[in-house]
C-alpha cells in the first residue's frame, strides 16, 4: 500500500519551517521555524501540546531529542545562532517542558549529539570548537570534560557514537567507538574526523568523500549513510560508512537553477529514503534499488525538512514548508506463518491420502477376495467391511500426524 495524505497540522508557525524530529517512540513530534519558535506536537493526533519562543534565540541551529529517563520523563535540547544550547525536560511524564539551565558557546551553536550509555554531551559551535560535558541525572547543569578545536573552516554537520546514531538534522553527528572515540562529520568537506574521548586529541587519520555534503544520515546499521550532494546532480547519494565509498545517487527533480537542500532521512527500517524539493513535493525512494517509489504532494512552496517514524501499526511522513503535513502508510496485515504453513501442508497431503486410499481399498478388495476363494476365512468378530475401514482409519490418521508433525517442524525452523 502506497503512502496516503492524512492531514496539514495546525498552522502556528510564521516562515519556513527548518527541523522536524520525532522523539524515541514517536510521542511527540518537534518543529522550529526561523522566528525563534519550537512548537511540540502530540501524535499521532498531530494536536500542539506547547509551544515555546524565546526572542534572545536567534535562529535556530539544531534541535535533539534526548532520550527519556527510567520514569518517562522526556527532555531535549535546542542550539541556537545567539551561542545558546538551551536544555528542556519534564518534571512529570506528559507534562510541559521547562528549561533548567543553558549552555553558552562562544558562537552559534551548529551541532549538538548525546550519548544514553556514558550520559556525554557533545557540542561545536561554527569556529569549529568541540565541547563534550558529562551530564548528571536531575536538573544538575552538564561538567566541562574537555574542550578543542578543529583545524578547518568548514563546519562540523554531525556527530555520532558508536553504539548509536543521535542525528541532528543539519548538525554534525558524534559516534561513540569501541576504544572510547568520537567520529565527527563535517559534510562541507566531506570529511570524518575521529576524536578521543578523553583527551579530545585526533586519533585517526582523517576520512574523505569524493564530493561535497550538505546533511548526514546515517543508517541504523551504522554501515551506510546518505548525504544531500552540493556539486553533483540535484539530489542525494547513499554513501558506504566508514569507507566513504558512493554506492548511488537519487535524482531529486529540480526546478530552479539554484542549488537546493534535499536533507534526505531514512525512513522504515532504512529501506526507504525521503527528501523535499523545490517545488512542494516530498520524494520517496527505495535505497537498495535507487527507484523512486512516490511522490507526495505537500504545496506548491519548497519543502525544507522531512521527518519519518514506524509505528507498530502504521509509517508516518511528515513535511515542512510554512505548514505541517503528514502522509500515512498502513502495512498489509500479515498472515500468522505458522497456521499458514500448516493448512499449506494439509491440503497438498489430503490428494496423497486420499489416492493412497483408493488405491489400497482396491488392493485389499483384491487380497480379501482371494483368501475368501482359497478358502480362507476373515476372523467371526470383524466381517470384510469393518476390516476395510479400520485399517483405511489408521492410514489416514498417522500420515496426518506426521504431515502435522513435519509442518510444525518446518515452520518452527523459518
Amino acid at each position: 500500500m502506497s503512502y496516503q495524505y492524512q492531514q496539514t497540522f495546525e498552522n502556528l508557525h510564521q516562515g519556513e519551517i527548518k527541523f522536524l524530529l520525532f522523539d524515541a517512540r514517536g510521542e511527540f513530534l518537534a518543529s522550529t521555524d526561523d522566528n525563534r519558535r519550537i512548537v511540540i506536537w502530540s501524535m499521532p493526533d498531530c494536536a500542539k501540546f506547547q509551544e515555546i519562543l524565546d526572542q534572545s534565540w536567534g535562529q535556530i541551529t539544531c534541535l535533539l531529542w534526548l532520550p527519556e529517563d527510567s520514569i518517562g520523563r522526556k527532555s531535549f535540547c535546542v542550539g541556537t545562532a545567539s551561542g545558546f544550547l538551551c536544555l528542556y525536560s519534564q518534571l512529570k511524564a506528559q507534562t510541559a517542558f521547562h528549561s533548567p539551565y543553558a549552555l553558552r558557546a562562544s558562537s552559534a551553536v551548529e551541532a549538538v549529539a548525546f550519548d544514553a550509555e556514558t550520559r556525554q554531551l557533545v557540542i561545536a559551535n561554527e569556529g569549529g570548537v568541540i565541547r563534550l560535558f558529562g551530564l548528571a541525572d536531575g536538573t544538575a547543569a552538564p561538567t566541562t570534560v574537555w574542550k578543542t578545536k578543529l583545524q578547518t573552516t568548514a563546519p562540523v554537520r554531525a556527530f555520532s557514537f558508536h553504539h548509536k546514531m543521535y542525528p541532528t538534522i543539519r548538525g554534525w553527528k558524534f559516534q561513540f567507538g569501541r576504544s572510547s572515540t568520537v567520529n565527527l562529520f563535517s559534510p562541507g568537506r566531506g570529511v570524518v574526523v575521529t576524536l578521543d574521548l578523553v583527551t579530545g586529541d585526533i586519533v585517526e587519520p582523517s576520512k574523505f568523500l569524493a564530493s561535497d555534503i550538505a546533511s548526514v544520515s546515517l543508517a541504523s546499521d551504522q554501515r551506510h549513510f546518505i548525504g544531500d550532494n552540493v556539486k553533483r546532480m540535484p539530489g542525494f547519494s547513499l554513501f558506504k560508512y566508514p569507507q566513504m565509498s558512493l554506492i548511488r545517487s537519487f535524482k531529486v527533480p529540480q526546478k530552479s537553477s539554484t542549488t537546493f537542500r534535499n536533507y534526505p532521512v531514512y525512513a522504515e527500517g532504512d529501506t526507504l529514503a525521503v527528501a523535499g524539493s523545490d517545488h512542494g513535493k516530498v520524494y520517496v525512494f527505495d535505497v537498495q534499488t535507487g527507484r523512486q517509489k512516490q511522490a507526495l504532494l505537500h504545496s506548491g512552496l519548497p519543502v525544507h525538512s522531512v521527518a519519518t517514524f514506524s509505528y507498530p501499526d502504521r509509517h508516518v511522513i511528515v513535511s515542512g514548508t510554512s505548514s505541517i503535513c503528514a502522509h500515512t502508510r498502513i502495512p498489509e496485515p500479515r498472515k500468522p506463518r505458522l497456521l499458514v504453513k500448516i493448512m499449506r501442508w494439509i491440503m497438498s497431503e489430503l490428494w496423497f491420502i486420499l489416492t493412497a486410499s483408493i488405491i489400497a481399498w482396491i488392493i485389499l478388495q483384491e487380497v480379501l477376495g482371494h483368501m475368501i476363494k482359497t478358502g480362507h476365512c476373515l476372523p467371526p468378530q470383524l466381517d470384510r467391511k469393518d476390516l476395510l475401514s479400520s485399517w483405511l482409519r489408521k492410514l489416514s490418521i498417522s500420515h496426518l500426524e506426521q504431515v502435522c508433525g513435519a509442518a510444525m517442524a518446518d515452520a518452527e525452523a523459518n
